[in-house]
């Protein structure tokens, strides 16, 4: 098997019990996981997975002002992000307020003093649910510029699945 594709816990525990109780299976092969599967944190021993972080996703952000206004937004709350650089695509540099609430979201161009500034490779990662703001703030990738913002930006990129490609294209 290559994948396990499940929509809840009890599938997820189905899959498992499906190889365990197959006598003849010597060995389970388990890798190219997304970071967030739950098996390390259900089985007793989880260092017997030999985990390794691996995934074939290629995400580069043409258009921020398209890719912000198309992303769906989990929480309520305005933020500006200001995009620093981009050597490839230069139209991409420049602030961008974001004002999302329940139903509905809008972004727009503005001279707003920014909340977060970062590079765009690390919006891509943000936009895609890969990262939280705060943890690019943490590793130097992006700059919070008011500490008490971090928990908005994060509640707004929020992803209910961190995304994988275990095979690339």
């Amino acid at each position: 098997m290559i994948d396990h594709v499940w929509l809840n816990l009890d599938a997820y525990h189905a899959l498992w019990e499906f190889h365990r109780a197959h006598d003849l299976v010597g060995r389970v092969r388990w890798g190219r996981a997304p970071e967030d599967d739950p098996a390390p944190g259900l089985l007793l021993e989880p260092r017997a997975l030999n985990e390794r972080r691996h995934d074939g996703i290629w995400y580069r952000v043409v258009d921020v002002l398209k890719a912000l206004e198309e992303r769906g937004y989990e929480g309520t709350g305005e933020i500006v992000l200001q995009v620093s650089e981009d050597d490839i695509c230069p139209w991409n540099i420049g602030r961008f307020r974001l004002r999302s609430s329940s139903t509905a979201h809008e972004v727009e161009r503005t001279e707003a003093a920014p909340d977060i500034t970062c590079s765009v490779n690390a919006l891509g990662s943000l936009i895609a649910g890969q990262s939280s703001e705060t943890w690019l703030d943490r590793i130097g990738r992006a700059e919070l510029h008011d500490s008490s913002r971090g928990h908005v930006i994060d509640q707004l990129y929020a992803a209910k699945y961190r995304p994988n490609l275990s095979f690339g294209f």
